[in-house]
């Protein structure tokens, strides 16, 4: 059974900050909140993250299983995933820059997302859970770029824990 991220189930969510443990994380509970750069600039409509990548092909591979679903667009030789109403995910050739990409997503059902990886052959690393509750888990992807998961401490309350720390092939 595939479980695509973009499935309104999982209430996926973009976060824009390494700071997990300061992250105001009942702000995503509203869908009509929007991210403010300052007083004088617009809000923040759209999100593009870019994930540089050595081999584009094997990359379109891992992360078609890692999406549940192949790419949604193609725009010159950058491949995107529309990952939520406003949000998208890209991978560009760029090998020179390839496993320094960070991307970070807030879910919900973080168990089931990682058991559906497993069964697409892609491993996580530990699931870490920090002293307010989060639980974080990094997806490395062929490159070594982190692409990580955080699931709020609300959400995984009603979500069983996993029993062990990584994924095996």
């Amino acid at each position: 059974m595939s479980v695509p991220l973009r499935d309104d189930s999982l209430r996926l969510r973009v976060r824009l900050t390494d700071e997990f443990e300061a992250f105001p994380w009942s702000r995503l509970e509203n869908e009509t909140t929007r991210w403010r750069l300052s007083p004088e600039m617009s809000a923040i409509t759209q999100l593009f993250a870019g994930v540089p990548v050595a081999d584009l092909d094997a990359s379109i591979d891992w992360y078609t299983r890692f999406f549940g679903r192949p790419p949604d667009h193609r725009v010159g030789e950058e491949i995107l995933w529309e990952i939520a109403e406003s949000a998208c995910v890209f991978i560009e050739p760029n090998a020179a820059q390839a496993g320094a990409g960070r991307i970070t997503l807030a879910v919900s059902g973080l168990d089931a997302l990682l058991e559906h990886l497993a069964a697409q052959r892609i491993e996580h690393e530990a699931i870490e859970t920090y002293s307010n509750g989060v639980r974080h888990v990094n997806v490395p992807d062929p490159d070594g770029n982190a692409i990580a998961f955080a699931e709020p401490a609300d959400a995984a309350s009603a979500s069983p824990r996993s029993a062990g720390p990584a994924a095996s092939s």
